[in-house]
C-alpha cells in the first residue's frame, strides 16, 4: 500500500536521440561473484549521492546460515568509470531486510525486518549492528510499513504505528527517525495519516515520504477512472488530475512522477506536492514503463518496452527543462535506482548484471 512504484507502462513523446557524452559501464553477474556476492537473491537499494557507492544485499547460502549469517549487506564502491573498487561486506542475524537506506549522514544504514517490527543500524565504519526499535511483549514501541524509509532534506522519515504495552495500535502516523536513540523515543510523529485518508475513497497507491506533501491515486471499482490528489500542510487534500488510468508512479520525498493513459493517448507529469507544481514531461502516443526519479526531483527515468521485449531507456532532467532522451537501447528490463544527486542511474537487469550510467553534466 505505501510502496513508491506502481508500474507499468507510459507513454513518450518529443523525444530527444541526441547523444551526450553518458559514462556507461556494465558489471556482470559473474563479476559480482568474485567479489563474494551470492547473485541468486542479490538486491540494490540505493546508490548514494556520490554516485558511486551502491548498496546492495544477497541472501547467503545454507552453509553461512548455519553459522547465524542469514542476510548480507554490501558497499559496492565505484571508480570514476564506474567499475568496481572495492566492495565491503557486512554479515547480518536478520532473517530478511525488507527496507535499507543511507542515514542523512551517510555515515549509517537503518534496516527494516520481521515485518516492521525490528529496526536496526549498521554502522559503516565498525561494522556494528544496533537495534533502534526491537518489538519486546509488554513494551510500548513503533513499528513501521517495512517498505518505507524516506532520507530527505536531511531528515529520515518513515510510516507506521506507535503501538502501547498490550500491543494495541495506534492509527498510522508519518514519523522522523532519530537513528541515534533506542525505542519508542527514536520516532517522533508528525503527521497522523488516518485524517487524510478518510477524505478520499477508493486510494490505490500512495507516496507518504515528506512531511511537506504527499501523493494519493486514487480509482473507482472498476479501475478505470483514476485522481490523483496532493497534500499538504498549508493546502490540505487538493485534486491534481483526474479523467485517465494511472499506470505508472513513483515518489521521492515531496515529489511525485505519474503516468496517465487517457482516450487520446498516454502523459508523464512531476509533481511537487509541497508546492503544488505540476511539470509535464511527456504527452504522446508512446507507450513506456517503470517511471523513477532521484531524491530531489531532478531527474526522472522512464523505459520503452520494445516488441522484442528488450527496453529502451530514457532521462528527463531539470537542467534541460526534463525534455526525455535516450540513455540506453536494446536492454533488458531492469530495476531502476537513481543516485541522490540525480547523475548516475542503475539499471539492475537480473540474470544479465548492472548497467550504469553517468550522466553528462549540463554544459
Amino acid at each position: 500500500m505505501f510502496r513508491r512504484l506502481a508500474s507499468v507502462v507510459l507513454g513518450l513523446a518529443l523525444l530527444s536521440g541526441v547523444a551526450l557524452a553518458d559514462t556507461t559501464a556494465k558489471i556482470s553477474m559473474a563479476e559480482l561473484r568474485t567479489k563474494g556476492i551470492d547473485t541468486r537473491n542479490f538486491s540494490v537499494f540505493h546508490v548514494a549521492g556520490d554516485g558511486r557507492t551502491i548498496l546492495a544485499s544477497d541472501e547467503p547460502d545454507f552453509t553461512l546460515k548455519k553459522k547465524g549469517i542469514l542476510r548480507r549487506l554490501f558497499l559496492i564502491k565505484l571508480t570514476p568509470a564506474l567499475k568496481i573498487e572495492s566492495v565491503k561486506k557486512y554479515d547480518l542475524p536478520i532473517p530478511k531486510i525488507e527496507q535499507a537506506n543511507f542515514t542523512p549522514d551517510l555515515q549509517s544504514v537503518v534496516i527494516s525486518s520481521k515485518r516492521g517490527s525490528d529496526i536496526h543500524k549498521l554502522d559503516l565504519g565498525d561494522g556494528k549492528l544496533s537495534p533502534i526499535m526491537t518489538h519486546s511483549p509488554g513494551t510500548a514501541g513503533f513499528r513501521i510499513h517495512g517498505d518505507v524509509f524516506s532520507n530527505y532534506g536531511g531528515k529520515l522519515y518513515t510510516v507506521g504505528y506507535f503501538y502501547d504495552e498490550n500491543d494495541v495500535a495506534e492509527k498510522d502516523v508519518m514519523a522522523e527517525v532519530n537513528p541515534t536513540l533506542t525505542g519508542k523515543a527514536a520516532f517522533t510523529q508528525l503527521v497522523e495519516i488516518a485524517p487524510i485518508q478518510r477524505q478520499l475513497n477508493g486510494i490505490r497507491t500512495e507516496s507518504l515520504l515528506s512531511p511537506q506533501g504527499m501523493l494519493f491515486y486514487t480509482a473507482d471499482k472498476t479501475g478505470e477512472k483514476w485522481g490523483a490528489f496532493r497534500w499538504s500542510p498549508s493546502k490540505g487534500v487538493e485534486l491534481i488530475d483526474k479523467d485517465g488510468t494511472l499506470i505508472g508512479s513513483w515518489g521521492e520525498g515531496p515529489f511525485g512522477v505519474y503516468c496517465m493513459k487517457r482516450t487520446s493517448g498516454y502523459d508523464v507529469t512531476l509533481i511537487n506536492a509541497q508546492t503544488g507544481q505540476k511539470t509535464p514531461i511527456y504527452q504522446g502516443s508512446d507507450s513506456m514503463m517503470n517511471p523513477c526519479l532521484s531524491n530531489e526531483g531532478n531527474t526522472v527515468v522512464l523505459s520503452h518496452a520494445n516488441p522484442d521485449k528488450s527496453a529502451t531507456y530514457w532521462v528527463a532532467q531539470d537542467t534541460d527543462g526534463y525534455k526525455p532522451r535516450k540513455i540506453g537501447e536494446n536492454l533488458a528490463p531492469a530495476t531502476t535506482r537513481i543516485s541522490h544527486d540525480g547523475q548516475v542511474i542503475c539499471l539492475y537487469q537480473g540474470s544479465k548484471g548492472l548497467v550504469l550510467i553517468k550522466l553528462d553534466p549540463p554544459k
